[in-house]
């Protein structure tokens, strides 16, 4: 479930941080010695994140991007390294792709819609609790918002 906290940071942040908590994430699967699984969960979740911050649109196009670019690159993926890292034959991959790409579309759901809902309630209650510094050329106004629940 690393991409729950990979698409919270990546809404509420940026790329960058998306990136990076990306790779904290992932590196946890490498530590534990799974260096092929360390390698799917990182590429997966880079090209869910370039999916999603590709589009400047709604939260649905920019999903079925994000679903659209993690399948096709994790089939190519899936294609050759299962082949390279498990020795299994092209015909077994081959037969795998599909499944995988069912649950890639899946993952990806699971990634993005948690983590929306969870980053419009924590903006919503950022709005509502904080104080917003607005600058003009000769003065500072500060206005507070309802910080009282």
């Amino acid at each position: 479930l690393t991409g729950i906290p990979m698409m919270i940071s990546l809404l509420s942040y940026g790329t960058i941080p998306g990136v990076y908590t990306s790779l904290i994430g992932c590196s946890l699967i490498f530590f534990r010695g799974n260096v092929p699984g360390g390698i799917f969960k990182l590429i997966a979740e880079l090209a869910t994140l370039l999916g999603f911050v590709l589009l400047k649109k709604s939260i649905v196009a920019r999903s079925i991007l994000a679903i659209t670019l993690r399948v096709t690159v994790m089939t190519a993926t899936n294609y050759f390294l299962l082949q390279l890292f498990y020795n299994m034959p092209e015909s077994a991959v081959v037969g795998l792709l599909v499944p995988i790409a069912l649950f890639n579309v899946i993952q990806t759901l699971i990634n993005i819609i948690p983590a929306y809902l969870i980053y419009l309630r924590i903006s919503k209650s950022e709005s509502e609790n904080s104080i917003f510094v607005s600058e003009y050329p000769f003065s500072t106004m500060v206005v507070l918002g309802n910080i009282t629940k």
